[in-house]
């Protein structure tokens, strides 16, 4: 049995954080793989090691969930998970990378954040530039990923993201 987990966002105002922990709380199926699916933090909009003192009840849950594996895919709000396991590799608790391949009873599965495919739209800038910002990104706190935000916000909410598919810069 697989678990994926994506986009909760976890220290951003809008994360509904006690409904995920109260799903957590009921969640008791025996799990062999728990894939957070990226996203699951985002630095981008506050300090790193808040957001993760502030989830420490949403980790210990997930920690305790009876879970074989557990794996971390990185998206483009917590890319900084990929230095932070790389720094503290031997306490780690999961395995952390960009994309996951898996087989489960036959069938064969692959996992990927997907800020591939919205850095595409970005062109000229590559894929290694998307990843370099993203990770700068993860250490600009309240103001800078608190702009960014309301900035993507509004480009959701209007007319301005139908222009720019139509009309790329």
């Amino acid at each position: 049995m697989m678990l994926v987990i994506s986009d909760l966002h976890l220290g951003y105002e809008k994360s509904n954080t006690n409904a995920f922990y109260n799903f957590l709380e009921d969640y008791s199926t025996k799990l062999d793989h728990l894939i957070l699916l990226g996203d699951f933090f985002d630095f981008w909009r506050k300090n790193n090691s808040e957001i993760v003192l502030e989830h420490e009840r949403i980790l210990d849950k997930l920690l305790d969930l009876e879970a074989k594996n557990i794996h971390y895919i990185t998206g483009n709000h917590d890319y900084y998970m990929l230095k932070l396991k790389e720094r503290y590799t031997d306490n780690f608790p999961f395995e952390v990378k960009k994309n996951l391949r898996l087989e489960d009873n036959g069938k064969k599965f692959y996992f990927t954040h997907g800020y591939e495919f919205e850095a595409v739209q970005l062109e000229p800038f590559t894929i290694d530039m998307y990843e370099d910002f993203s990770e700068k990104m993860c250490f600009s706190e309240d103001v800078i990923g608190g702009v960014a935000g309301q900035i993507w916000d509004v480009i959701q909410g209007s007319d301005i993201k139908e222009k720019l598919e139509k009309n790329p810069i």
